[in-house]
């Protein structure tokens, strides 16, 4: 960490604009449960689906698509070469 941010933090605790405490929140960021089936009805479809493919076309994260597909679908490997 350079000087400037030591200096640039020191400035921002000493005015107490920021707070050391974590805010509450409600959980972890979820994703809406309508998008489930419709993943799962595109890898069904082509189940050589790119998880590339998949967040382009629902707009979501890599680590979101994943999770949908193989966390909550439990699919792995579903095809081989």
């Amino acid at each position: 960490m350079t000087v400037q941010h030591v200096l640039k933090w020191c400035r921002e605790f000493s005015g107490c604009s920021v707070s050391v405490i974590d805010e509450q929140r409600s959980g972890p960021l979820s994703t809406p449960a309508d998008l489930v089936p419709a993943i799962e009805e595109t890898v069904l479809a082509n189940c050589r689906v790119l998880h590339k493919e998949l967040e382009e076309q629902f707009n979501l994260s890599h680590g979101t698509i994943w999770d949908i597909v193989h966390e909550r679908l439990g699919y792995r490997n579903a095809c081989s070469r």
